[in-house]
């Protein structure tokens, strides 16, 4: 849980100061992703619920958003692993954490859309989910190995 807290932490005050604010490197999303696809329901919905905290103290108009994407990712990533489909190739992972991170701007948008929350979002909108979606691609594609090691311990050496 320290883990994902520390990604939070990272995440809105250190590379959101970076970015101006305008890009969402969602460190978050990946950990979850990488601790559904690795270990169990339990610590990954304890694992969604901590960093959808974190997330939701630094945001202060639409508290239940981050925690409830988290929870719902989950959900569906354990729906794929009973399907057989694991996160154990580098391409899946990388895959699967983009489509999450796509998915979650645009659940943070429908929030805003029904005056749920508040979000500012640059004009050149369509350029921004191109530099974050490049993020995390990037991201997930160098961590693939070393999320693997730490999130499911000995089960993948």
């Amino acid at each position: 849980m320290l883990f994902v807290s520390m990604a939070a932490w990272l995440q809105v005050y250190f590379l959101g100061a970076i970015s101006g604010g305008y890009i969402a490197i969602n460190l978050v999303v990946i950990i979850v992703v990488a601790i559904a696809g690795m270990r169990s329901l339990k610590l990954a919905i304890a694992a969604a619920i901590m960093g959808g905290f974190w997330l939701e103290v630094a945001s202060v108009t639409d508290f239940g958003a981050r925690i409830i994407f988290l929870i719902l990712l989950v959900l569906g990533i354990q729906v794929f692993k009973r399907l057989g489909l694991l996160l154990e190739h580098r391409g899946l992972f990388v895959i699967v954490c983009l489509i999450s991170a796509l998915l979650y701007s645009i659940w943070l948008l429908i929030w805003a859309w029904f005056g749920l929350g508040e979000i500012s979002w640059p004009p050149e909108f369509s350029g921004v989910l191109v530099a974050e979606s490049t993020i995390v691609i990037a991201i997930s594609f160098i961590t693939f190995g070393q999320l693997r090691r730490l999130v499911a311990g000995r089960q993948y050496g």
